[in-house]
């Protein structure tokens, strides 16, 4: 007697693809009528825009794969526009800030700057230097300054799950553990393995392009029976889509 094997297949796809077989053999699988539009002033309103800004920054957002850090190395990169500061410290925890200094907000680390041990952050404009764990190490001319003004570095949020780092620069005051924002995604991302993988190499592409074009392209198949005519067509559907929140 033997056992079937288990599916390599998530349960939701598996649940996902049944409910498209049933809707497409249904007799009332035809579209709802009028279908739906979508106003242009989604992709060019200032004000939704600052909207989203500000929500890309109240979230988690992935800024590194977690071989990019090694321990007593520290990396400057942009998260959601807002230039910040990671470090793993020599107990493997990774810490992040904004990357100005509190003085005049000067720029420690030049962005695109390599991966590297840092000893101290040194302010170029003034010489304030904080340490690794980000409190205020030095100030030329200490006397000149109060003590309300000896003030560290500003932290953000920075969880590590899935092999990923992930970093929110303006969390909530009591924020969402990351698992549990995640919810069902934390477990497929885990499925993935990567925090197995070690990054061979980053690069960077700006589009000119509004980011919700992006994200929907992949949220809709229409456009597979053009574009992928030559690859990945015949194994898809072109007209119809299922999508699990």
């Amino acid at each position: 007697m033997s056992t079937r094997a288990p599916s390599p297949f998530h349960p939701v796809h598996l649940q996902l693809a049944e409910q498209l077989r049933a809707e497409l053999s249904a007799q009332d699988a035809a579209l709802p009528e009028g279908g739906a539009r979508v106003p242009v002033s989604r992709y060019t309103s200032a004000e939704r825009c600052e909207e989203e800004r500000a929500m890309f920054q109240r979230h988690p957002i992935v800024a590194l794969h977690a071989s990019e850090l090694v321990p007593g190395t520290s990396i400057a990169t942009e998260v959601a526009e807002v230039g910040v500061i990671l470090a793993r410290g020599h107990d493997g925890v990774v810490r992040g800030f904004l990357n100005a200094c509190r003085h005049r907000a000067a720029r420690l680390i030049e962005p695109g700057s390599p991966c590297a041990p840092h000893k101290a952050y040194v302010c170029p404009y003034h010489g304030w230097s904080y340490a690794l764990e980000g409190g205020l190490l030095h100030r030329p001319h200490a006397q000149a300054f109060s003590d309300a003004e000896c003030t560290g570095l500003v932290p953000v949020l920075v969880e590590e799950l899935a092999g990923l780092i992930w970093v929110t620069v303006r969390p909530a005051p009591s924020p969402t553990p990351l698992r549990e924002f995640l919810g069902p995604i934390a477990g497929e991302l885990e499925a993935l393995s990567l925090a197995s993988h070690v990054a061979f190499r980053r690069s960077k592409t700006t589009r000119a392009a509004n980011w919700k074009l992006i994200i929907e392209a992949f949220l809709e198949a229409y456009h597979i029976r053009v574009l992928h005519r030559r690859s990945i067509y015949p194994f898809f559907l072109d007209a119809r889509a299922l999508a699990e929140r």
